[in-house]
C-alpha cells in the first residue's frame, strides 16, 4: 500500500502538485482486527490509483506551496516541542516563529509571491489543527494587544490571499476536482475559524474574570475573521 501511495504522490508531483488526503486512503474495514492492526492480503486490498484517490476527500496544492507548508509545520512543531521531555515553549514560538511568519506572509503578498504565502499560511493551519496548546500560554495572552493583533493580522492575510484568483494560487489545476479547490480550502478555514473563536471567546471571558487585566477602552476581544461571517457574542 505504501508503495502505491508513493507512486501516486510522484504522479502528481510530476504535474507540479501535491496530493493532500483529508481522509484515510483505505477504510478501516480493509484492516484485520486484533492485537495489532495489519492490512489484508494484497489481493483483497483496493487499488490505489491516482483516479481512485481523487475520489477521496483531498486537496491538490501547488508543489511549491505544499513543500513550504510542510517545512513550516515541522519548524513550528520543533519550536513548540524542542525535546520530548521539555515543557511546550509557547512564548518562544510566538516571538521567534509566528510573528515573523505573518510578516513574511504579508511581504509575499506585496511581492506577488502568492503560492509562497499560501504555503506559509497553510503550514500554520496544519500545525494549529494538530496542536492543542500552542496559544494557551500566559506569557502570550497577557500581552493582550499583541495577542489580539495577531488574530487580526492572520485573518487579514488570509483574506488578502483568498482575494487573488485561482490561477494566482494554483487552486484550479487541470487534473483533480472539477471547479478547483477554493471551496474545500475555504470550508477548512471556516471550520478552523469557528473552533479558534470558541477558544478565544473562552479566553476573553477568563481574561476579564480572572486575569484582572486593566479594562480597555471599549471591546477589544480577540477574534479570528478569515471568512467574513458574523461572530455572535455570547
Amino acid at each position: 500500500m505504501m508503495k502505491a501511495l508513493q507512486e501516486t504522490e510522484e504522479h502528481f508531483e510530476k504535474g507540479g502538485y501535491a496530493l493532500l488526503l483529508l481522509e484515510p486512503p483505505v477504510p478501516m474495514s480493509f484492516f484485520e482486527q486484533g492485537n495489532h492492526m495489519r492490512p489484508l492480503p494484497a489481493d483483497r486490498m483496493p487499488v490505489l490509483t491516482p483516479s481512485a484517490l481523487l475520489q477521496k476527500d483531498h486537496l491538490l496544492l501547488p508543489l511549491e506551496a505544499f513543500k513550504k507548508a510542510a517545512e513550516i509545520e515541522l519548524s513550528l512543531k520543533k519550536a513548540l516541542h524542542p525535546t520530548e521531555d521539555a515543557e511546550p515553549q509557547a512564548a518562544a514560538l510566538w516571538k521567534e516563529h509566528l510573528r515573523p511568519l505573518l510578516l513574511r506572509s504579508t511581504m509575499h503578498i506585496i511581492q506577488a509571491n502568492f503560492k509562497a504565502c499560501l504555503g506559509e499560511l497553510y503550514g500554520l493551519l496544519m500545525f494549529a489543527k494538530s496542536e492543542d496548546n500552542w496559544f494557551m500560554h500566559e506569557e502570550v495572552y497577557m500581552r493582550w494587544k499583541e495577542f489580539c493583533d495577531f488574530w487580526k493580522v492572520l485573518g487579514k492575510a488570509w483574506q488578502l490571499l483568498l482575494g487573488r484568483s485561482d490561477a494566482d494560487l494554483g487552486l484550479a489545476p487541470e487534473i483533480g476536482r472539477a471547479g478547483g479547490y477554493r471551496a474545500r480550502l475555504e470550508q477548512m478555514l471556516k471550520e478552523f475559524q469557528t473552533e479558534m473563536n470558541e477558544y478565544l471567546r473562552l479566553l476573553d471571558q477568563f481574561d476579564q474574570e480572572a486575569l484582572e487585566i486593566p479594562m480597555r477602552d471599549g471591546p477589544m476581544l480577540s477574534r479570528l475573521n478569515i471568512i467574513d461571517t458574523p461572530i455572535e457574542e455570547k
